[in-house]
């Protein structure tokens, strides 16, 4: 190093007496050099330990700082001879935002939807009551008939088979219908002996045709049937005789001729107690009334009535026919509600029919449609 002297030298011819010199002087040198090696090894050391030492204080600080929410200084590297590595710290350090809870606003109940006012049926009773009457320029109940209604059953239609097949078996299927009617005519015109069937059929010389050993034909079953349960007449109810040998057109003593059918002739008698008008009154459902009742045309107007009844629990059937079960049911309704149980219709009747039923129900099946 400059400035030691005797640090380098050049080998010379010097004598031998300053050799040991020499030596001396190179020791000296090499502790010389030694001490300041230690030397600045010692300051290294004293240095990074400083290092150190700062770092920790910069650490510190930084964490105050980060506390109290202030940005932590950069620091600066320094460059020494031997730096030992140093904890790294983040540029920033994140800082946590402690938000208080907001504060729930008070909820505002919510307005209720209005429920729409529903519509009100528009109810016109009158006019629906109006629907179940029939005009007409006359009705079967203004002529004046008599009833032709009996109350009969197996036996009866079996008897009057016999008689009519004693008497016109031959004949076509009115004939047959004809002589079972003067039999009716008698049992309902109550100036006869008897008041069944039976009784005045086989009462002394009244039928000469009748005999109990009788089997009668189909036919004669079936037009028997007819006048029973249909009530079918082809001649006026006040026809209480026929004859097979008398003249056509010609009286019969106190027997008004009336018309000869087939191979008999047909008279007539004004007994009290049965229509003498001359007119064949319809057969049932045949009949035209103002109101719906018994033996009316099948109408729709009779079908309403008997959906109506058999949905409020009455055991009718649905099918346009005003029999006799619609007219049980019906009069079982009036009884039931107060109303005359006569087993007509009326206005009385139907307003009450409906308004049980249903008004509403009554306006969605039949009125809206």
């Amino acid at each position: 190093m400059a400035g030691i002297p005797g640090l380098f030298w050049k080998k010379t011819r010097a004598p031998q007496k300053t050799k040991s010199k020499s030596k001396r002087m190179f020791f000296i040198a090499a502790g010389l050099l030694a001490a300041v090696l230690l030397f600045i090894a010692i300051k290294a050391i004293g240095q990074a330990s400083d290092n150190v030492e700062t770092a920790r204080h910069q650490q510190e600080d930084i964490v105050d700082l980060a506390a109290q929410g202030d940005e932590p200084p950069v620091m600066q590297e320094e460059v020494t001879s031997s730096p030992k590595p140093t904890p790294s710290l983040p540029e920033t350090i994140p800082v946590v935002e402690i938000t208080a809870a907001p504060t729930p606003s008070p909820e505002i109940p919510a307005t209720p939807t209005p429920v729409p006012t529903p519509t009100p049926i528009p109810v016109d009773m009158d006019e629906w009551i109006d629907y179940y009457m029939v005009e007409a320029d006359l009705y079967y109940n203004d002529v004046g008939y008599s009833t032709n209604r009996y109350e009969y059953d197996d036996d009866d239609v079996y008897i009057l088979a016999q008689l009519i097949h004693g008497e016109a078996r031959g004949e076509s299927y009115k004939g047959k219908i004809a002589v079972g009617n003067v039999v009716m005519n008698r049992v309902l015109c109550r100036s006869f002996p008897g008041r069944t069937i039976k009784e005045v059929i086989t009462a002394p010389g009244q039928f000469t045709g009748y005999s109990s050993s009788i089997k009668p034909s189909s036919s004669c079953k079936a037009a028997a049937r007819q006048i029973l349960e249909r009530e079918q007449w082809v001649i006026p109810q006040n026809v209480y005789f026929f004859h097979s040998n008398r003249p056509e057109g010609e009286d019969w003593g106190s027997h008004k001729f009336y018309k000869k059918i087939d191979g008999h002739c047909f008279y007539t008698h004004p007994y009290s107690g049965r229509n003498r008008n001359g007119e064949i009154p319809p057969a049932l459902f045949e009949r035209t009334f103002k109101w719906p009742q018994y033996g009316c045309k099948p109408e729709k107007r009779v079908h309403r009535i008997q959906y109506m009844l058999n949905k409020l629990g009455y055991d009718v059937k649905a099918d346009s026919y005003f029999g006799k079960t619609t007219e049980i049911a019906l009069m079982e309704f009036q009884k039931k509600y107060g109303l005359e149980p006569d087993g007509i219709a009326g206005p009385s009747t139907i307003e009450r029919l409906i308004k049980e039923f249903g008004v509403e129900k009554y306006y969605e099946r039949y009125i809206k449609s």
